[in-house]
């Protein structure tokens, strides 16, 4: 019976190959994308779920709750650890991350800059499972001068070795460490670290902030005075309910704090959450991964509607076979059976070539997302999820088509009865606009999505980014000699400019409360530090009172320049000459108002804009700000880097664009425009290719009536608009729909970016217009193939 229906699948197929062909085609690449969707997102949610206990691990969080926000932070002091172990019996692990910025790694003669080192206590080795190269991560327990190298990193220092154990090398403010092991480190978790060392040496990583406290102090700075650290507890045994475990913890630090709450995060939710941890460089948005799975979801129900329209839509070609069928003894279990046979042998086919298509895209796919995306087909679960999927799809796709074909009376088929009803052509036009709704709002979102992002990317800083530098200057040789390095820098005809400044342009400065004058209470507000000529230098614009241009408006006199944000924040309609700080205008703590710039981006055009006060100084400077010549960049660079190491005793040479940091801080945005747009394009493709096969079978179906139209002197124009007009009015129906939901959603989306664009009603008329072209021109071919066609070939058969 099964081989049967088998022989009458792959008949129907070679029979009908523009229908079979088209029906593959549709949904190979709706299960193609779908499965690179899922994919991404089962990577992005598998971040920390591979160690084994990771549902017993969970992150410590606190909030002061004597502020008006709660708002919770990951940084904790170093003594909430013991205190937690000692006074907490349910926990079976402790342990803290902390960081240690701005070293020099020294291997021989070689000078390196040490990124991501983390101090971490014994219970880490214990409770998170990474890949040892020459043992076992468990078993790892670090003295005070071992250090544990990350492959890449340990490449990067001493090349390429078979085994890097016993290697020395030094970091600075530290001491000399021996390379105890060398780890692999997966893409999926947020500890990325490439130096990972003893939380013994917590007191060198901060010795710079702990010498302004007597010695005497330090270790209780250490202690609970520094809260910079990461903690995390291990719990024994799963938790049903985190409350308990969270009032314990109160309970236990309430004799240190007696203000703040505390709460607990499962390891696996860190990279999704909105507390954002200084060690974990890697996070997501859970709201994005949603939008995929249903981007995923919309194509894949795209791909099946497709197939129940061609389905649907072609039953009276095979009306009399299911009557005859019937007269002859066929029941409609049989009939089911062969239809869901023929389903699912589509679906299968349409699998292997989604497959295939998958393998190609995976490698695009993976770097579009930065993302290593793979799939075991020898894998077990991989075969079960595969044989699962075409069973599911199959019968999903074949059970309407089945259903409808097989209830039909054998008498009603062979009297020709089943032609004059309006169900399934009703059923089909829900289906079509249903596919018409989702690709105009998706095309309308996308379209959206690309221009915000678009405007961020080409946003206008307030100053010339183009060939400006920054080079941070962390060596304190290099600090105290500025000068006479911004002279030397200056020799260079193709270097226009120098500036120095407290922050990185992009980068948010130090905040501090101030007093404003004119409000009752403090504010928040950024304190930059920088050289008199910066605001020429940077080309940002005054909008009212002057430029530190004299020497009474520079140093030592209490004069500021703040952003037009600060003014009207500050509620001041006249800024120049009011005060920040001090209780008079004759009080020497008084910061007067020298002038107001216009408003300049600095950290993230995503992030709104802060309050920001500007001194002028002519030392204590953290960067300096280098705008260069346009031509021979790389010269430039080489010869900036040989007169920076005149001056840095310590430090490598350092550098980023600054149009380039910014670019960057839109990367993971651009990225998901990116997947958004390719995605929604194919999802319109696979609208359109069933829409291809739609237009078709309607060709067929009015064969006649196109022949009688045509003799009695219907011209061309009236054939293509008979075989489109229903067509087009979906499509403006489905945008009635389809274009204020698109509205209202996008609305609401753009709120969240403090700079955004205006929604014009033209971007949404593009969608519509487009999807009524689309519609036109993938009809078109077999409308006029139609409309020419000679009305006796269609006739000469009645």
């Amino acid at each position: 019976m099964f081989r049967s229906y088998l022989n009458i699948a792959l008949r129907n197929f070679k029979r009908q190959k523009a229908y079979s062909i088209i029906n593959i085609t549709g949904l190979a690449i709706g299960i193609c994308c779908f499965a690179m969707l899922t994919l991404f997102v089962k990577e992005e949610s598998s971040f920390d779920k591979f160690h084994a206990k990771s549902d017993k691990t969970f992150r410590l969080l606190s909030a002061d709750t004597s502020k008006a926000e709660i708002t919770y932070q990951q940084s904790m002091a170093g003594g909430v650890a013991e205190v937690l172990l000692d006074q907490v019996p349910d926990l079976e692990q402790v342990f803290r991350v902390g960081t240690a910025t701005g070293k020099v790694v020294t291997v021989g003669e070689k000078r390196f800059l040490g990124e991501a080192i983390y101090l971490t206590d014994s219970g880490f080795f214990e409770s998170i499972d990474f890949s040892l190269i020459n043992g076992d991560f468990r078993s790892v327990r670090l003295g005070p001068n071992d250090i544990l190298l990350s492959r890449k990193e340990a490449e990067r220092l001493y090349g390429f070795h078979e085994d890097y154990v016993g290697q020395t090398l030094s970091i600075s403010d530290f001491h000399e460490f021996v390379v105890k092991g060398v780890y692999e480190l997966p893409e999926n978790t947020i500890f990325q670290f490439n130096y990972l060392i003893s939380f013994y040496n917590v007191g060198k990583a901060y010795g710079n902030l702990l010498k302004y406290f007597p010695k005497e102090n330090r270790e209780r700075m250490l202690d609970w005075g520094l809260v910079a650290f990461s903690t995390y507890l291990v719990t024994p045994e799963l938790i049903e309910d985190s409350h308990a475990l969270e009032s314990k913890i109160n309970l236990a630090l309430s004799a240190h704090w007696t203000n703040d709450i505390s709460k607990i995060e499962p390891l696996p939710e860190v990279y999704f959450s909105e507390v954002k941890s200084y060690q974990a460089t890697k996070s997501g948005d859970r709201k994005y991964l949603n939008l995929f799975m249903l981007i995923a979801v919309v194509i894949l129900l795209i791909a099946i509607i497709n197939y129940m329209n061609m389905s649907t839509a072609r039953h009276t070609k095979r009306a009399k076979e299911v009557g005859i069928r019937k007269t002859v003894g066929g029941s409609k279990k049989g009939l089911l059976g062969q239809f869901f046979i023929e389903s699912i042998f589509m679906t299968a086919t349409a699998t292997l070539l989604a497959i295939c298509l998958l393998e190609i895209m995976l490698p695009s796919f993976s770097a579009m997302t930065d993302r290593n995306i793979s799939i075991n087909y020898l894998n077990p679960l991989t075969l079960l999820t595969i044989t699962g999927f075409i069973l599911t799809i199959g019968t999903l796709a074949g059970i309407y088509p089945a259903f409808v074909l097989s209830k039909f009376k054998a008498i009603d088929i062979l009297n020709g009865k089943l032609t004059r009803g309006k169900g399934g052509l009703r059923f089909r036009q829900v289906l079509v606009s249903f596919q018409f709704i989702v690709c105009i709002g998706l095309f309308a979102v996308t379209l959206i999505v690309s221009l915000q992002f678009r405007f961020l990317s080409d946003f206008n800083l307030g100053y010339d980014a183009q060939q400006l530098i920054t080079v941070p200057l962390k060596d304190k040789n290099m600090v105290s000699s500025y000068q006479s390095f911004k002279s030397e820098l200056l020799r260079n005809p193709k270097i226009n400019s120098v500036t120095g400044t407290s922050f990185s342009m992009s980068e948010s400065p130090l905040s501090l409360f101030r007093k404003i004058d004119g409000l009752e209470e403090e504010m928040s507000v950024g304190l930059m530090n920088v050289e008199k000529d910066f605001v020429d230098n940077l080309g940002l614009e005054i909008l009212e009172g002057k430029n530190f241009d004299r020497p009474e408006n520079i140093i030592g006199n209490q004069r500021v320049l703040i952003n037009e944000t600060a003014a009207k924040m500050f509620k001041w309609d006249d800024p120049v000459g009011r005060r920040l700080q001090g209780e008079s205008d004759d009080d020497p703590k008084a910061h007067k108002v020298l002038g107001v710039l216009k408003d300049f981006i600095f950290d993230s055009p995503k992030k709104e804009l802060m309050p920001v006060t500007i001194y002028a100084t002519d030392k204590g400077f953290s960067h300096a700000v280098v705008k260069v010549e346009e031509t021979n960049i790389k010269e430039t660079l080489r010869q900036m880097e040989e007169v920076f190491d005149q001056f840095s005793n310590e430090y490598p040479f350092e550098y980023s664009f600054v149009d380039a940091d910014f670019s960057a801080k839109m990367d993971r945005e651009k990225r998901l425009s990116r997947i958004f747009t390719a995605f929604s394009v194919l999802a319109v493709f696979i609208a359109a290719l069933g829409l291809f096969g739609l237009s078709l079978f309607m060709a067929e179906q009015k064969i006649k009536e196109i022949g009688i139209r045509k003799v009695l002197g219907a011209s061309i124009t009236d054939i293509v608009w008979l075989l489109n007009h229903s067509v087009t009015r979906l499509i403006f129906l489905s945008g009635l729909i389809a274009l204020p939901i698109a509205y209202n959603s996008m609305n609401k989306w753009l709120e969240e970016f403090p700079y955004h664009i205006e929604l014009h009603f033209w971007y949404f008329l593009i969608p519509l217009a487009t999807m009524l072209l689309i519609s036109l021109v993938t009809m078109a071919y077999q409308s006029l193939k139609s409309a020419r066609t000679n009305p006796v070939q269609a006739l000469r058969t009645e």
